[in-house]
């Protein structure tokens, strides 16, 4: 059985963003801004820092704006649903390891317990 990234289902702390703005952009979101509170903006344009610094599209982003404008939200790491995503996507054990600063073996000890060691075929290394 093959599993696609978007058969990955977000966790919950997250489903109202998915929602909101997309699973891409949930998804740059986490990446760049995961762990942190972050302002925001009532409006964004494409000289908004939360634009320049995720590289979404400020269309995309006006929906944040238009829901929580002027709020300071906590973005969670979501490093488990990354790990899973990024592994049904063809990435490497080390690949991700590298991508969220976190070892193969932590990387294999997610698969493991969400069961996903054995439902993709992938190679090991780089």
């Amino acid at each position: 059985m093959t599993l696609a990234p978007d058969d990955i289902e977000p966790p919950q702390t997250i489903a109202w963003l998915v929602e909101l703005v997309g699973v891409a952009a949930a998804l740059r979101l986490v990446e760049v801004h995961g762990g942190a509170r972050v302002f925001v903006p009532a409006k964004v344009t494409a000289q908004s820092e939360l634009a320049k610094s995720t590289g979404i599209a400020p269309a995309v982003l006006r929906k944040l704006c238009a829901a929580r404008g002027g709020e300071t939200i906590k973005l969670p790491i979501c490093r488990e649903w990354r790990v899973r995503r990024y592994r049904a996507a063809g990435e490497s054990y080390s690949a991700i390891a590298r991508r969220l600063v976190i070892t193969q073996f932590t990387v294999w000890h997610i698969l493991h317990r969400t069961d996903m060691t054995n439902q993709l075929e992938l190679p090991l290394g780089p």
